[in-house]
């Protein structure tokens, strides 16, 4: 097998690590020792509840925050103590897309001077050919060159995510973080800029981290899905296997709450039975067992057995390509097959 481009190797995040040194005080461990590769020209879905911890690990990647634990590599370099000279370079091959496209641009500044600063910041290209990359940049993502001297606040949400992509196309990056890139657009713009993606990634090879909470949309853009709750993951699994014959209990309670993926084995994921979780202060890292036993209905069909309790569960590979972390899922109990589509939406 060739080396990944990106793999992310026991990675933690705590906000207010400093703090949680003090007395009587804890951070929130917002990652918890995730592992993940992504391939060459792969897409790879980070999906799970707001909370999770998707945009963290999304921007522990783009390298906006520094890991408190673990390692990420991309192309088998270790990014975590890049500086300067380096970390500029590395800009130049991992690329991120906000969610908000109201406040991922100044206000003040023309469309034009936007999509310019990564030029100037790396000096690329000459300057007489800067228009010209501007406008083909413009264009690669269904806008026109005109538009180029207006403001952000003259364009719809939809072209301003386009734009972003555009900003992040701009020095040629090999791996694109996506972060909920579509969950603020009208159902139509969405199908539109998800078609975007689709085409740029056959056109240019990119690598995709697509970071969503809409499985449909992740069904549709990329090859395995990984799912995180409250920081941790449970489930990695190619997108048919995940959505048809999902493993662990909270993917199969994702999945039951999108109308036409879940539906007639619905009681089988239901949480109403089992107690509600008091959320533990600072997050995960107090949990002894397994984050997910408080709610998990395999637990109590099981009569709640103690190791759920005392023994963190370690993602372990199964059959069909997925990887769980749960003591007792197994292969039975297969979800209903999803109705969902993998051509162009229309």
């Amino acid at each position: 097998m060739t080396e990944p481009l990106l793999s992310i190797d026991r990675v933690s995040h705590e906000f207010g690590a400093r703090r949680a040194l003090l007395p009587g005080r804890r951070g929130h461990l917002a990652v918890d020792d995730v592992s993940l590769t992504i391939g060459a020209g792969e897409s790879l879905a980070l999906v799970g509840e707001s909370g999770s911890g998707k945009t963290t690990l999304g921007r522990v990647v783009a390298k906006l925050l520094t890991p408190t634990g673990g390692t990420v590599q991309v192309d088998g370099r270790d990014v975590g103590g890049l500086r300067g000279r380096e970390l500029l370079a590395y800009r130049r091959t991992v690329q991120m897309i906000f969610q908000n496209t109201q406040h991922a641009f100044n206000p003040r500044r023309k469309i034009r001077d936007i999509l310019a600063d990564p030029y100037e910041i790396h000096r690329l290209p000459a300057p007489d050919g800067r228009d010209a990359a501007l406008g083909e940049l413009m264009e690669r993502v269904g806008l026109r060159a005109s538009m180029l001297d207006r403001y952000p606040h003259q364009f719809s949400g939809g072209q301003r995510q386009r734009i972003g992509v555009a900003r992040a196309l701009s020095l040629g990056p090999r791996l694109i973080v996506a972060d909920e890139p579509v969950s603020a657009l009208d159902v139509s713009v969405q199908a539109q800029v998800l078609n975007l993606f689709s085409r740029l990634r056959r056109e240019l090879g990119l690598s995709l981290l697509f970071i969503s909470h809409d499985l449909r949309a992740v069904y549709f853009l990329c090859e395995r899905i990984a799912v995180l709750y409250q920081g941790r993951l449970v489930e990695v699994a190619p997108r048919e296997r995940l959505l048809e014959h999902p493993l662990h209990p909270y993917s199969r309670r994702l999945i039951a709450a999108v109308p036409g993926l879940g539906g007639r084995d619905s009681a089988e994921v239901s949480t109403a039975d089992a107690p509600a979780a008091a959320p533990a202060a600072g997050g995960p890292a107090t949990a002894a067992g397994c984050h997910y036993a408080a709610t998990c209905p395999l637990h109590v069909q099981l009569g709640r057995p103690d190791r759920c309790l005392t023994e963190r569960p370690a993602l372990r590979a199964t059959a069909g390509g997925s990887a769980v972390a749960c003591h007792f899922a197994g292969d039975e109990s297969p979800a209903p097959v999803p109705s969902v589509v993998t051509e162009e939406v229309r």
